[in-house]
């Protein structure tokens, strides 16, 4: 298995992993993640711009030309009210093909993210992480990353 960055090409197979995963999300939480009937046009659209885009790394994982994981992290302006010690990247988009691969597809896209982004100076990764997305979770806590906060939500109907 290779990890390497993501080009145009990938981003066909890309988008049809986060669809499945936006499915899944949207089980989770019916509101807050309710698909857009549109979301892979526009997915596509955003990630092509991602590719090439400075201040983001877009990392595919692929196995004899098989994707099997992609990773996303984007620069985000850190509050004025907090010194985190450097840039901050947010890891929105963060999938896998399998739940079973989080702990070693899932592992390998984590950590090849945080060697480049540390060598580029950032100070720390934040990555979203669904409620109930358990497997995933379980990765970022084998990987030493701490719960921050958590977003607590209720539709208004």
């Amino acid at each position: 298995m290779i990890v390497s960055l993501a080009d145009e090409s990938h981003v066909g197979d890309v988008v049809e992993m986060l669809e499945t995963t936006r499915l899944r999300y949207q089980e989770y939480q019916p509101v807050f993640w309710r698909k857009a009937p549109d979301s892979a046009n526009s997915t596509k659209e955003f990630f092509l711009s991602a590719v090439d885009e400075t201040g983001t790394l877009f990392l595919i994982a692929a196995d004899k030309g098989e994707l099997l994981g992609f990773l996303i992290a984007r620069e985000i302006p850190t509050p004025q009210v907090y010194a985190p010690g450097g840039r901050t990247y947010l890891i929105d988009d963060f999938c896998v093909a399998s739940s079973d691969h989080w702990i070693s597809v899932g592992a390998l896209l984590l950590v090849d993210a945080g060697s480049r982004l540390k060598e580029a100076e950032a100070s720390q990764i934040v990555v979203v992480c669904g409620d109930r997305d358990i497997p995933k979770a379980e990765l970022l806590r084998r990987q030493g990353l701490t719960i921050a906060s958590n977003w607590w939500t209720s539709p208004l109907t």
